[in-house]
Protein backbone atom coordinates (compact mmCIF):
# COMPACT_ATOMS: atom_id res chain seq x y z
CA UNK A 1 0.00 0.00 0.00
CA UNK A 2 3.03 2.04 -0.63
CA UNK A 3 1.23 4.20 -3.03
CA UNK A 4 -1.02 5.77 -0.53
CA UNK A 5 2.00 7.13 1.00
CA UNK A 6 2.93 9.26 -2.23
CA UNK A 7 0.61 11.91 -2.22
CA UNK A 8 1.16 12.39 1.28
CA UNK A 9 4.86 12.47 0.95
CA UNK A 10 4.68 15.43 -1.64
CA UNK A 11 2.03 17.68 0.52
CA UNK A 12 4.50 16.73 3.54
CA UNK A 13 7.17 18.71 1.24
CA UNK A 14 5.05 21.44 -0.11
CA UNK A 15 3.94 22.86 2.92
CA UNK A 16 5.53 26.11 4.08
CA UNK A 17 7.22 25.17 7.01
CA UNK A 18 9.11 22.22 5.75
CA UNK A 19 12.42 23.09 4.69
CA UNK A 20 14.38 21.80 1.42
CA UNK A 21 17.47 22.85 2.73
CA UNK A 22 19.30 24.26 5.50
CA UNK A 23 22.39 25.73 6.66
CA UNK A 24 24.91 27.06 9.83
CA UNK A 25 27.73 29.24 9.83
CA UNK A 26 29.94 29.51 12.85
CA UNK A 27 31.60 33.07 13.22
CA UNK A 28 34.85 32.44 15.69
CA UNK A 29 36.38 35.07 17.44
CA UNK A 30 40.20 33.97 17.82
CA UNK A 31 42.94 35.67 20.55
CA UNK A 32 46.62 34.26 20.33
CA UNK A 33 44.97 31.18 18.57
CA UNK A 34 42.74 30.32 21.84
CA UNK A 35 38.56 30.21 21.03
CA UNK A 36 37.12 33.06 22.83
CA UNK A 37 33.43 32.69 21.46
CA UNK A 38 31.32 30.70 18.99
CA UNK A 39 28.23 32.52 17.73
CA UNK A 40 26.68 30.05 15.01
CA UNK A 41 23.73 31.29 12.58
CA UNK A 42 21.02 28.67 11.43
CA UNK A 43 19.33 28.99 8.41
CA UNK A 44 16.29 27.10 6.69
CA UNK A 45 14.80 27.40 3.42
CA UNK A 46 11.58 26.32 1.99
CA UNK A 47 9.74 26.88 -1.48
CA UNK A 48 8.63 30.17 -0.52
CA UNK A 49 9.88 31.55 2.76
CA UNK A 50 13.48 31.45 4.27
CA UNK A 51 14.50 31.62 8.25
CA UNK A 52 17.27 32.74 9.79
CA UNK A 53 18.18 32.25 13.76
CA UNK A 54 20.89 33.36 15.71
CA UNK A 55 20.90 33.18 19.26
CA UNK A 56 23.70 34.62 20.06
CA UNK A 57 22.37 38.18 18.42
CA UNK A 58 18.83 37.83 19.16
CA UNK A 59 18.02 37.48 15.23
CA UNK A 60 14.91 35.49 14.67
CA UNK A 61 14.18 36.25 10.94
CA UNK A 62 11.10 34.89 8.46
CA UNK A 63 9.97 36.06 5.38
CA UNK A 64 9.08 35.50 1.82
CA UNK A 65 11.33 35.40 -0.69
CA UNK A 66 9.95 38.40 -3.22
CA UNK A 67 10.70 40.55 0.41
CA UNK A 68 12.60 43.76 0.95
CA UNK A 69 14.14 41.48 4.05
CA UNK A 70 15.28 38.72 2.11
CA UNK A 71 16.99 41.11 -0.61
CA UNK A 72 18.34 42.70 1.88
CA UNK A 73 19.73 39.94 3.57
CA UNK A 74 21.10 38.05 0.69
CA UNK A 75 22.28 41.14 -0.62
CA UNK A 76 24.67 40.69 -3.13
CA UNK A 77 23.78 37.20 -4.03
CA UNK A 78 20.47 35.61 -6.75
CA UNK A 79 19.02 33.43 -3.55
CA UNK A 80 15.41 35.20 -3.34
CA UNK A 81 15.03 35.22 -7.01
CA UNK A 82 16.81 31.71 -7.87
CA UNK A 83 14.67 30.14 -4.92
CA UNK A 84 11.54 32.04 -5.84
CA UNK A 85 11.61 30.86 -9.32
CA UNK A 86 12.42 27.40 -8.18
CA UNK A 87 10.03 27.06 -5.65
CA UNK A 88 7.17 28.33 -8.17
CA UNK A 89 8.38 25.52 -10.53
CA UNK A 90 8.53 22.99 -7.96
CA UNK A 91 4.89 24.04 -6.70
CA UNK A 92 3.54 23.35 -9.92
CA UNK A 93 5.10 19.68 -10.62
CA UNK A 94 4.30 18.59 -7.35
CA UNK A 95 0.67 19.42 -7.58
CA UNK A 96 0.93 17.77 -11.48
CA UNK A 97 2.51 14.82 -9.46
CA UNK A 98 -0.24 14.18 -6.77
CA UNK A 99 -3.14 14.68 -8.97
CA UNK A 100 -1.02 11.89 -10.86
CA UNK A 101 -0.46 9.67 -7.90
CA UNK A 102 -4.07 10.13 -6.80
CA UNK A 103 -5.20 8.86 -10.14
CA UNK A 104 -2.55 5.97 -9.92
CA UNK A 105 -3.56 4.69 -6.68
CA UNK A 106 -7.75 4.50 -8.01
CA UNK A 107 -6.67 2.69 -10.62
CA UNK A 108 -4.28 0.28 -8.39
CA UNK A 109 -7.40 0.06 -5.78
CA UNK A 110 -10.22 -0.41 -8.37
CA UNK A 111 -7.77 -3.63 -10.02
CA UNK A 112 -7.35 -5.19 -6.65
CA UNK A 113 -10.40 -5.02 -5.55
CA UNK A 114 -12.58 -5.64 -8.18
CA UNK A 115 -12.03 -9.70 -8.07
CA UNK A 116 -14.30 -11.25 -10.84
CA UNK A 117 -16.20 -8.96 -11.61
CA UNK A 118 -13.87 -7.13 -14.05
CA UNK A 119 -12.96 -9.29 -17.09
CA UNK A 120 -9.63 -9.38 -18.24
CA UNK A 121 -9.57 -6.25 -20.86
CA UNK A 122 -10.78 -3.78 -17.90
CA UNK A 123 -8.26 -5.22 -15.79
CA UNK A 124 -5.23 -4.75 -17.93
CA UNK A 125 -6.73 -0.90 -18.78
CA UNK A 126 -6.67 -0.50 -15.21
CA UNK A 127 -3.03 -1.88 -14.85
CA UNK A 128 -2.18 0.45 -18.14
CA UNK A 129 -3.71 3.75 -16.54
CA UNK A 130 -1.90 2.97 -13.22
CA UNK A 131 1.81 2.52 -15.06
CA UNK A 132 1.12 5.87 -16.97
CA UNK A 133 0.28 7.69 -13.97
CA UNK A 134 3.47 6.56 -11.84
CA UNK A 135 5.81 7.12 -14.87
CA UNK A 136 4.47 10.57 -14.71
CA UNK A 137 4.62 11.09 -10.51
CA UNK A 138 8.71 9.73 -11.09
CA UNK A 139 8.91 12.48 -13.83
CA UNK A 140 7.23 15.49 -11.37
CA UNK A 141 9.30 14.33 -8.54
CA UNK A 142 12.32 14.07 -10.53
CA UNK A 143 12.21 17.38 -11.88
CA UNK A 144 11.29 19.16 -8.39
CA UNK A 145 14.51 17.86 -6.67
CA UNK A 146 16.43 18.17 -10.21
CA UNK A 147 14.76 22.43 -9.92
CA UNK A 148 15.52 23.09 -6.65
CA UNK A 149 19.44 21.30 -6.20
CA UNK A 150 19.59 23.09 -9.64
CA UNK A 151 19.59 26.89 -9.36
CA UNK A 152 18.51 27.56 -5.42
CA UNK A 153 20.78 25.02 -3.75
CA UNK A 154 23.72 25.84 -5.67
CA UNK A 155 23.46 29.67 -4.77
CA UNK A 156 23.11 28.42 -1.55
CA UNK A 157 26.43 26.78 -1.39
CA UNK A 158 28.22 29.48 -2.57
CA UNK A 159 27.12 31.54 -0.25
CA UNK A 160 28.15 29.49 2.33
CA UNK A 161 31.33 28.80 0.95
CA UNK A 162 32.00 32.52 0.23
CA UNK A 163 30.93 34.05 3.56
CA UNK A 164 33.22 37.26 4.79
CA UNK A 165 36.64 35.63 4.42
CA UNK A 166 37.71 38.44 7.31
CA UNK A 167 35.83 36.28 9.09
CA UNK A 168 36.81 32.94 10.70
CA UNK A 169 34.42 30.62 10.32
CA UNK A 170 32.97 27.12 10.36
CA UNK A 171 29.97 26.10 7.71
CA UNK A 172 27.58 23.49 6.80
CA UNK A 173 24.81 22.99 4.25
CA UNK A 174 22.81 20.14 3.43
CA UNK A 175 19.46 19.41 1.80
CA UNK A 176 16.68 19.35 3.99
CA UNK A 177 13.32 16.94 4.77
CA UNK A 178 11.28 18.35 2.31
CA UNK A 179 13.97 17.44 -0.70
CA UNK A 180 14.05 14.42 1.03
CA UNK A 181 10.23 13.84 1.08
CA UNK A 182 9.92 14.02 -2.98
CA UNK A 183 13.55 11.94 -3.53
CA UNK A 184 11.27 8.91 -1.24
CA UNK A 185 8.10 9.31 -3.39
CA UNK A 186 10.30 9.61 -6.38
CA UNK A 187 11.66 5.91 -5.29
CA UNK A 188 8.58 4.64 -4.28
CA UNK A 189 6.61 6.05 -7.71
CA UNK A 190 9.21 4.08 -9.49
CA UNK A 191 8.90 1.01 -7.70
CA UNK A 192 5.31 0.61 -8.84
CA UNK A 193 5.80 1.73 -12.45
CA UNK A 194 8.03 -1.21 -12.15
CA UNK A 195 5.89 -3.66 -10.20
CA UNK A 196 3.06 -2.40 -13.12
CA UNK A 197 5.23 -3.10 -16.15
CA UNK A 198 6.24 -6.62 -15.62
CA UNK A 199 2.79 -7.87 -15.83
CA UNK A 200 2.50 -5.73 -19.04
CA UNK A 201 5.77 -7.62 -20.62
CA UNK A 202 4.56 -10.97 -19.19
CA UNK A 203 0.58 -9.94 -21.29
CA UNK A 204 2.56 -9.11 -24.24
CA UNK A 205 4.59 -12.33 -24.43
CA UNK A 206 1.55 -14.54 -23.93
CA UNK A 207 0.40 -13.23 -26.99
CA UNK A 208 3.08 -13.59 -29.17
CA UNK A 209 3.05 -17.16 -27.69
CA UNK A 210 -0.40 -17.48 -29.02
CA UNK A 211 0.24 -15.90 -31.87
CA UNK A 212 2.55 -18.62 -32.80
CA UNK A 213 0.26 -21.12 -31.53
CA UNK A 214 -2.11 -20.30 -34.15
CA UNK A 215 0.46 -19.95 -36.97
CA UNK A 216 1.44 -23.24 -36.17
CA UNK A 217 -1.86 -24.88 -36.12
CA UNK A 218 -2.99 -23.28 -38.95
CA UNK A 219 0.27 -24.90 -41.39
CA UNK A 220 0.51 -27.88 -38.95
CA UNK A 221 -2.33 -29.41 -37.31
CA UNK A 222 -1.08 -32.64 -35.91
CA UNK A 223 2.23 -30.89 -34.23
CA UNK A 224 -0.07 -27.81 -33.07
CA UNK A 225 -2.46 -30.85 -31.26
CA UNK A 226 0.77 -32.27 -29.53
CA UNK A 227 2.20 -29.00 -28.50
CA UNK A 228 -1.29 -28.58 -26.94
CA UNK A 229 -1.51 -31.74 -25.19
CA UNK A 230 2.05 -31.06 -23.72
CA UNK A 231 0.42 -27.61 -22.37
CA UNK A 232 -2.49 -29.46 -20.71
CA UNK A 233 -0.02 -32.08 -19.01
CA UNK A 234 -0.27 -34.86 -20.86
CA UNK A 235 2.95 -37.21 -20.46
CA UNK A 236 2.09 -39.78 -22.31
CA UNK A 237 1.14 -40.21 -26.28
CA UNK A 238 -0.90 -43.27 -26.87
CA UNK A 239 -0.70 -43.78 -31.11
CA UNK A 240 -3.40 -45.74 -32.52
CA UNK A 241 -2.59 -48.26 -35.76
CA UNK A 242 -4.92 -48.44 -38.19
CA UNK A 243 -4.97 -51.58 -39.94
CA UNK A 244 -5.77 -51.55 -43.80
CA UNK A 245 -6.95 -54.91 -43.85
CA UNK A 246 -8.98 -56.60 -40.87
CA UNK A 247 -8.62 -60.03 -42.43
CA UNK A 248 -5.00 -59.90 -41.99
CA UNK A 249 -5.46 -59.45 -38.44
CA UNK A 250 -7.79 -62.69 -38.51
CA UNK A 251 -5.18 -64.73 -40.19
CA UNK A 252 -2.39 -63.95 -37.71
CA UNK A 253 -4.43 -65.05 -34.95
CA UNK A 254 -5.68 -68.83 -36.73
CA UNK A 255 -1.77 -69.45 -37.02
CA UNK A 256 -0.78 -68.35 -33.46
Amino acid sequence: MIMLFIPGFIAGALTSGTPWTQAEITIIDNVDNLTTSRCTTYYKFALAQYEVVNDCVGIEEKDAYDSNTCNKRFEGTDICTLCKNGGNAILAMATLGTVAAICGSIALLAKYCGGPYYNALYSLQLRCASFTCFVLVSAFALMCWAIWLNPCFRELVDYVDNFPESLSTESNVWLGGGWSLVFTAWIFSILLAVMEAIPLCLQEKAKEGNKSRSHLQHHDPASAAMSEMKDAGVSEVVTVVSVANPSELATKGERN
